[in-house]
């Protein structure tokens, strides 16, 4: 039996039992609020029956009970709790907190047996704990002037709770708020049709289910919620081992933010509107249209856990119809976040619209294997990897620094001109340095720095003195300015190197304490240079990487062998993911 058939039954049986039910105010006998507490807490029957009575409310005697008092007067709430042992059973009975504004409620109850409310209007309790099943039904299709409202709050419920309500006077305001559901019963209620938490209205004017919790292992819950003028649904904590139920239609405002949801839902709602506000995600797990559901019940049968996990798991994919109803929930909430310019949670929907589209196209490559599919099958995978789906231009970049870096790590290996050593240069540094340290050469003269720059520095001064009369003053002026500059310069770096020029004479007439210093020395200046030699090779890689990522060459590419084919493939790549990166930035300003 799936939850379509479930609502027919309730129906049926709502309509058959109740119609008879109803009477005018003129008919229904009085009773005061403080006679029926009295009754229900001094007569010894366990069963209390009440019906067709208008319960009336007084001021003085039923001060205790008031919100009014507690909310507006400053008086403390009541601190001792009444004990109710006895089963409860309410028919046609309505509280008189419409004609009024003090509210009279149910405050610091305890009731330990069931309570069933038939066709009862205006019952509110607060800070109230249900140790057994709580039952509200009304069926009601007469107008009869009696306002209709059940309000629980700051409530604990530790069975059984079932509100239905399929009247048709159109001014239902159920509200819930601030209320714990648990359940520390023995029995399994995840596999039957009847939910543990059963909430179904139709044509409500107010439904208020705000800062609630419900803590559930393994049973289920039910909220369906249809033609209704103000649905809030907001802040609440849902958690529930198993699948579970949730279904709005035809509402004309709608609330549903900030909830914690952490259930397998059977979802559905019929149309989403800009005056409406919602959250995603709906839950942190999986979600089942309601609509392949209530379509296809002949082919699912009972609607248990096990059926839904078969269902989500191997049919999403592999059945079209359930591929094209959750298509059609998801695009949904698409178009609505795309309307409110909430880009996150829009991306966030595209990317489950295209998860499914990929393991759609998985599937039909493996039911036909042909190239079409295969193409359409990797080009999802790829853009699944490497952007989200063309949502995220960052994740582009990241991986494009990251094959940049692959390659640069190949170019290691690869023979290329920047990274030559000159051999003839290297020897001649070699001989230099033999020469300095056994002669009593200074280092300027060892290593030849600069010795014939000042030479002819001079010799380029004398010939301008002698034809300072032969050239024009301006010419020479500058000539000379220039001259000396440079010689100043070439002295000043000479005199650095005479500084550093620690070996007088030769290497072996140095004591052995120089010697270990300057050995020392002389090895840190060797690893600087490795190191900045290291380092030169590193950014020569990583520079021809990344001109062979965006560019692909420099006309003839600078390396041999087969260096030269993995920069032709890296520019393929890089070809790939700039555009990627430009269609996804593109996508992402526009949107």
């Amino acid at each position: 039996m799936t939850y379509r058939l479930m609502l027919v039954f309730f129906l049926l049986s709502f309509f058959s039992i109740h119609a008879q039910t109803t009477k005018s105010i003129s008919e229904l006998k009085e009773i005061t609020f403080s006679e029926l507490i009295s009754e229900l807490t001094n007569d010894k029957d366990s069963i209390f029956s009440l019906k067709n009575a208008i319960v009336k409310f007084d001021k003085e005697k039923d001060e205790r009970y008031s919100l009014y008092e507690y909310r507006f007067k400053g008086k403390k709430y009541p601190s001792d709790t009444i004990q109710i042992h006895k089963t409860i059973n309410f028919e046609n009975v309505h509280f008189d907190n419409h004609l009024n504004a003090y509210n009279y409620a149910f405050i610091n109850f305890r009731f330990h047996k069931p309570i069933i409310l038939t066709n009862t209007n205006d019952a509110i309790f607060f800070n109230c704990q249900f140790k057994n099943s709580f039952t509200y039904q009304n069926s009601n299709t007469t107008k009869n002037n009696i306002s209709n409202r059940l309000s629980l709050s700051k409530s604990t419920f530790n069975s059984k709770v079932f509100i239905v309500d399929y009247s048709e006077n159109n001014d239902l305001i159920l509200t819930i708020e601030n209320s714990t559901f648990n359940y520390f019963g023995t029995q399994d209620y995840s596999n039957i049709v009847r939910p543990l938490l059963t909430i179904n209205v139709a044509n409500p004017l107010y439904f208020s289910f705000i800062s609630n919790n419900i803590n559930y292992n393994n049973e289920t819950f039910n909220f369906q919620a249809m033609d209704s003028k103000e649905i809030y649904f907001v802040k609440n904590k849902i958690k529930s081992n198993v699948w579970n139920y949730l279904f709005i239609n035809n509402t004309e405002k709608l609330s549903f933010i900030d909830n914690t949801i952490e259930s397998n839902l059977l979802f559905g709602i019929d149309k989403m509107k800009v005056e409406y506000e919602m959250q995603w995600p709906i839950t942190t797990h999986k979600i089942i249209p309601v609509n392949y559901v209530f379509s296809n019940q002949e082919n699912i049968g009972n609607t248990i856990n096990k059926t839904l996990d078969s269902l989500y798991i191997h049919s999403r994919v592999t059945d079209e119809s359930y591929y094209k109803n959750e298509l059609t929930l998801l695009s949904k909430f698409h178009s609505y976040f795309k309307e409110f310019h909430d880009r996150h949670s829009a991306n966030d929907v595209y990317i489950k619209i295209k998860h499914l589209e990929t393991e759609r196209l998985e599937h039909l490559y493996e039911e036909d294997k042909s190239f079409t599919n295969y193409f359409e099958m990797i080009v999802n995978r790829f853009l699944e990897r490497f952007s989200d789906y063309g949502t995220s231009p960052s994740k582009i970049v990241i991986s494009s620094f990251n094959i940049i870096l692959l390659f640069a790590f190949l170019f290691l290996f690869s023979t290329n001109s920047w990274n030559k050593i000159n051999i003839t240069r290297f020897n001649k540094g070699i001989e230099q340095s033999i020469n300095y340290f056994t002669s009593d050469a200074n280092i300027i003269k060892a290593f030849k720095i600069d010795e014939n720059k000042i030479l002819q520095n001079a010799n380029t001064k004398a010939a301008l003195v002698a034809n300072r009369k032969h050239v024009p003053k301006v010419f020479s002026f500058f000539s000379l300015f220039f001259i000396n500059t440079q010689t100043k310069l070439i002295e000043t770096k000479l005199s650095f190197w005479n500084y550093l020029n620690v070996v007088k004479n030769s290497w072996h007439e140095l004591s052995s304490y120089k010697r270990v210093v300057y050995s020392f020395l002389i090895g840190v200046l060797i690893l600087g240079y490795l190191l900045i030699k290291v380092l030169s090779i590193l950014f020569n890689a990583l520079t021809l990487s990344i001109n062979s990522f965006t560019t692909l060459g420099f006309g003839e590419i600078p390396i041999k062998g087969i260096g030269r084919y993995l920069a032709i493939i890296e520019g393929f790549i890089g070809w790939i993911f700039l555009t990627l990166f430009s269609v996804t930035l593109i996508s992402q300003i526009l949107s």
